[in-house]
This record gives C-alpha cells, sequence and structure tokens, in this order.
C-alpha cells in the first residue's frame, strides 16, 4: 500500500485524514500548520501531535517534497530549479526575484506540449499531470532558505 502524501490534501480536507487515521479531527489542523505555517516536511518533528499519531501518520503518510537535481542561477538572480518527483519524473520551477518579492513559476505537468527551446519541461513533450502534492511541493521546496537565499536580492 502506497502512502498518502499530506501535501495532496487541502488543511480542511487533513481533518478528514486525521480522523481516517484514528485522531481527532483537530489534529488535522495541527498537520496543515506544520505543512503550510511552520514549513515542516518531517511528521516526526510535528511535536505537539502524541507521539502514537506521529507514528501511524509515518506508517500511513509523508511529506513528499521533491528533491532538487540542478540549480542554474542566472545573472539577474533567478534560478532554474530541475526537480526530481517521486517516481523519477524531472520538472522544473523558476524562482525570479524581483526587489522586495519572490515569484515562483510552477510546473503543472511533467513536460509540456509547447516546446519551448529555453524551457527544459517544454522539451520532453507532454507525459502527465502533475498531482496537488507535487505542485505544492515545489513551492515547499522552493520556499526553504537555502533555496531562496541563494537569490541576490532576496535576503530576508
Amino acid at each position: 500500500m502506497s502512502r498518502l502524501n499530506l501535501l495532496d490534501y487541502p488543511p480542511l480536507e487533513l481533518e478528514s485524514v486525521a480522523e481516517s487515521l484514528g485522531a481527532p479531527r483537530y489534529r488535522g489542523r495541527q498537520i496543515a500548520t506544520w505543512l503550510y505555517a511552520k514549513g515542516a516536511t518531517d511528521i516526526g518533528a510535528m511535536s505537539d501531535l502524541p507521539r502514537e499519531f506521529r507514528a501511524v501518520l509515518s506508517e500511513r503518510a509523508e511529506v513528499a517534497v521533491p528533491e532538487i537535481e540542478r540549480r542554474t542561477p542566472s545573472q539577474d538572480g533567478s534560478q532554474k530549479l530541475v526537480l526530481r518527483l517521486g517516481d523519477g519524473a524531472r520538472i522544473q520551477s523558476v524562482l525570479m526575484p524581483d526587489d522586495d518579492r519572490l515569484t515562483l513559476c510552477v510546473s503543472t505537468q511533467v513536460g509540456c506540449g509547447f516546446g519551448c527551446a529555453f524551457c527544459f519541461t517544454g522539451t520532453m513533450g507532454l507525459e502527465r499531470n502533475l498531482t496537488a502534492g507535487e505542485i505544492v511541493g515545489q513551492v515547499v521546496r522552493s520556499a526553504s532558505r537555502p533555496v531562496a537565499s541563494r537569490c541576490r536580492r532576496w535576503a530576508s
């Protein structure tokens, strides 16, 4: 049986996930806080969840964040990230700093039907749509301090 990717669920649906694992619904809100407010990707670090529930959650679920395969910085401070998904597929995200904000271009598909030569994803042809968790995973990975801080104008 494959494990649930917690990033596939919006915050309110995490209440149902918690309940399906034998915990009160409010535990789902706690999970959502860890994922979306605190940026946690390790279930074991969710310290306000009971140890027994964390053990069950770790057996049945995961926080599947793509791995950075390659990071290509640009002179303007942008970064192209080639990310490897859990099934081995590769996608691209691009971080673009602009003064006091940071914009992220995310992939929604493995491959793309447009075939743009400048885009890694566009050169692959369309393979499949990404899951909600794979899209959210790009945001989580790109928001990590080591990645975001490498954008020249993004210091905080």
